[in-house]
């Protein structure tokens, strides 16, 4: 995210202090210590982990009998309470964000009553309607992810099982009118995970996309370290990059192509469990595999710095060595 309109928000919602916070986490990037001065800046909380599609790239339908559940609002605004200096927050994880009836509410809360500067949603799209898109489109937040990982129903409803790609494509239409006629409204990204699924795709995308009048498109590589993925990866964004890149500057499309960078979520961005379980990042969410503890039996702040956490990040642990993050 871009950093001097956040750094301005320090000034204007909690003046010097958050400002020095801001810094101190700036310093952990740098540095990677075991402990971690000075309060998280980033988060990413878990609104649900219920989601009734069965998508080929998404860990979640290997991990079997997995606990479901929502966050309740008031859980959210504990937690919430835990964090005194959020300049970043992400509503994702396992489930579809928008099947907790409660989003919007923690959304406003989040906005309204914490004033968090940058909020973004993850969302597959499908219950925008249910919703409505002019509540969609009033939501406080200022990125809304949308995911869209193929360019004809046939390859998307086969990349993303139970799902409908007409109804995509008509939440995506529905919401954009809303936006353009009220002109105001969250940033619309359409995310596509590039894998061998969708590979021939990739530059149709960018022609629906841009179609599609969004805010911007990103493409990503599949994680390779997911059980389900290794047959999905997609080997060769590097060539492509560069021409999907030049296909969107003249479609006046703003893209991106993310590749898997440093990692810094052990020490930037705690990832807390609908149920309130805090684990090493959004790669690894699931408790029932790892976590460090339950930030609804024992403070934030005290599990941050436990000895288990400082000690996993002392060293790149064996869960992590597969992952294509580099780590420090």
């Amino acid at each position: 995210m871009k950093s001097a309109p956040y750094i301005k928000s320090c000034f204007a919602n909690d003046g010097l202090r958050r400002f020095l916070n801001l810094a101190q986490a700036y310093l952990v990037f740098k540095t990677r210590p075991r402990y971690v001065r000075g309060q998280p800046v980033m988060a990413v909380l878990e609104p649900t982990n219920q989601c009734p599609l069965k998508c080929e790239m998404c860990v979640r339908p290997k991990l079997g009998s997995l606990k479901l559940g929502s966050m309740s609002y008031d859980n959210f605004v504990c937690l919430l309470g835990q964090f005194d200096y959020l300049v970043s927050l992400a509503l994702v994880g396992l489930g579809e964000p928008f099947l907790n009836q409660d989003l919007p509410k923690m959304i406003h809360y989040a906005k309204r009553a914490r004033k968090i500067p940058y909020i973004w949603v993850s969302t597959n799209g499908m219950v925008l309607d249910n919703i409505g898109y002019k509540e969609v489109n009033s939501m406080p937040v200022e990125d809304m992810l949308i995911s869209f990982d193929a360019a004809s129903a046939d390859t998307y409803e086969k990349i993303r099982k139970g799902a409908s790609f007409s109804r995509l494509i008509k939440n995506i239409e529905g919401l954009m009118e809303v936006k353009r006629s009220s002109g105001k409204g969250p940033k619309i990204i359409l995310v596509t995970v590039a894998t061998n699924t969708n590979s021939e795709e990739l530059f149709e995308v960018v022609k629906v996309a841009a179609s599609l009048g969004v805010d911007k498109l990103r493409m990503i590589t599949v994680n390779s370290d997911y059980p389900n993925s290794p047959g999905m990866v997609f080997n060769d964004p590097s060539k492509e990059a560069g021409k999907l890149q030049a296909l969107a500057r003249r479609l006046h499309l703003a893209f991106e192509y993310s590749k898997f960078a440093e990692c810094f979520e052990p020490w930037l961005r705690p990832y807390i469990t609908w149920d309130g379980y805090l684990t090493p990042c959004a790669s690894r969410p699931n408790a029932e595999e790892i976590n460090f503890g339950n930030v609804f039996e024992k403070p934030l702040a005290e599990i941050w710095n436990s000895k288990d956490f400082q000690a996993f990040r002392s060293s790149r642990p064996s869960i992590c060595r597969r992952c294509p993050r580099t780590w420090k």
